[in-house]
């Protein structure tokens, strides 16, 4: 730990490169004296961008986009291919319009342990047409009566704003290796259509990180997810 050299009242502790573990700091200036304790935990982000599904299908539900009256929607989820929403070309989905419509992920998990997914979205819809379930291999994390409840953030993504970031804790990884993420449209049935733009899925370690714009930037380098210049500005 270094004291501030302008500030005696200031200091940074900086810890080695592979240390983990309990620090805990004693501080006595001019009398007083205080102490604190934190852990030291090595930040972990696997992840996979929103245009990188593997698979996708109609799920169980006799509406869905493969039978929608709507064109586009038979196509089902695709990767947007313009940069126009603040996201380079091939970055993010659209077209998860209709209940039943299931999204299937790939993402390599080197290490077990509890984490929490984190996923940039974006829609001008409101819950319940928002809601999502989620799977990981056999496990149902969240399911009909619990799902991801996605707020509307204005649009689709068209300004910064209308971004916005899930953080789903309770992820829990028993064995490293390459997991099967799969998230199911569960909103109200319809015929309106209720989509949820996804610009990239992550899983984050330790589960008490804080999510914050500089950390969607440190996700982004770590899952090579380029942002459009000037966009953000």
């Amino acid at each position: 730990m270094v004291p501030d050299a302008n500030d005696p009242t200031k200091a940074v502790f900086t810890a080695g490169e592979s240390f983990t573990g309990e620090v805990k700091i004693k501080v006595a200036y001019e009398g007083l004296e205080a102490e604190a304790t934190f852990r030291v935990e090595p930040v972990e982000v696997f992840g996979a961008k929103g245009a990188d599904f593997v698979d996708q299908g109609p799920g169980n539900e006799e509406q869905n986009y493969t039978n929608s009256p709507d064109n586009n929607d038979k196509q089902g989820a695709r990767k947007q291919s313009e940069d126009q929403r603040g996201y380079k070309a091939g970055t993010f989905i659209s077209y998860w319009n209709w209940r039943g419509h299931w999204i299937k992920w790939e993402i390599g998990v080197p290490k077990a342990g509890e984490y929490v997914l984190v996923i940039r979205y974006a829609t001008k819809y409101n819950p319940p047409e928002t809601h999502r379930a989620l799977q990981i291999d056999d496990t149902v994390i969240r399911g009909e009566d619990n799902p991801i409840v996605f707020a509307s953030t204005g649009d689709f993504g068209q300004q910064p704003n209308q971004w916005g970031i899930m953080v789903v804790p309770g992820i829990v990884i028993e064995q490293p290796g390459t997991i099967d993420l799969v998230m199911t449209h569960v909103g109200t049935a319809g015929t309106r259509q209720a989509g949820v733009n996804i610009a990239y899925l992550a899983l984050v370690s330790p589960k008490d990180v804080v999510v914050d714009e500089a950390f969607l930037l440190k996700i982004e380098e770590k899952l090579n997810v380029e942002r459009v210049e000037g966009f953000w500005q």
